[in-house]
């Protein structure tokens, strides 16, 4: 299991090189209220002085793609650590009346505004919220997660009177601007559930710069409750996780390993 008969690097020598070093997997593991989360990535580990020689390239540079792609899975990871971490499980959806909102930026600071000026009176500062393009063409809306239950009559109303302030009339003679609310059962689903509009499809639609998700002041990131390294390939520790959790009968859980063979970026998630 996760923290317990784990091995630790070995003590590499110089071996004629001028940065000694190894590949080891590190393995850290989260805990949470209602479960935990084991994440092993592959890392190289620098026994002496890193020596760099005339001319030597530090690394080769990343391509957009590749960027892309790093920046949604580190976005991925803290939005459902934040959302585990502090218990949400009640999504909700903010819409835009008429024809939506197409501008990224105007949809950005009206529900920033929003959030600011009503959201946080409701939810208490417990809250991760994600943007998503409307794949049938009605622009852009809001995806919330909170913890504690709120009248959505309430929240409806709220939303309305902000946009009908700013000439954002319900449509069709509707009474109020959509907003609707449901529960997602455990908080580890919830918090899968949220993470997978944080993708690189995403990037497409969002301008550089602009931050993938916002979240409330008191919906922080665990600190890691241990850090250990296996002397081992990525599979071989992810296999070692998962022999673990067999023999403690721990059936339910969730777990998925990007290929080290194809991905620059070679990791194991184990979710319980």
């Amino acid at each position: 299991m996760p923290g317990t008969n784990l091995v630790s690097p070995p003590n590499y020598t110089n071996g004629g090189n001028d940065h000694p070093s190894a590949s080891v997997t590190a393995v850290k593991t989260y805990e949470y209220p209602d479960g935990v989360e084991v994440v092993g990535y592959v890392e190289k580990v620098f026994f002496g002085p890193r020596l760099r020689k005339y001319g030597e390239c530090s690394s080769r540079r990343k391509t957009d793609d590749e960027r892309s792609k790093e920046h949604a899975r580190r976005a991925s990871c803290n939005i459902r650590r934040r959302a585990r971490n502090a218990g949400l499980s009640k999504l909700w959806t903010f819409t835009f009346p008429g024809l939506g909102v197409h501008n990224f930026d105007v949809a950005e600071r009206l529900f920033a505004r929003w959030l600011n000026d009503y959201g946080n009176k409701y939810l208490g500062g417990y809250y991760v919220a994600v943007p998503e393009m409307h794949p049938g063409g009605h622009g852009w809306h809001w995806h919330l997660l909170t913890r504690k239950y709120v009248d959505v009559n309430a929240v409806r109303r709220s939303w309305t009177r902000f946009l009908k302030s700013r000439g954002m009339n319900p449509s069709g003679g509707a009474k109020f601007v959509r907003v609707h609310v449901k529960r997602l059962g455990s908080t580890r689903r919830a918090a899968m559930y949220i993470s997978k509009y944080i993708t690189k499809e995403l990037g497409l639609y969002i301008p550089k710069g602009r931050k993938r998700y916002k979240y409330g002041l008191n919906t922080s990131i665990p600190e890691p409750k241990s850090v250990d390294y296996f002397n081992c390939g990525i599979y071989e520790a992810y296999r070692f996780i998962l022999d673990g959790l067999e023999e403690h009968s721990i059936s339910d859980f969730y777990s998925w390993i990007y290929d080290p063979l194809r991905d620059r970026w070679p990791c194991f998630v184990v979710y319980y």
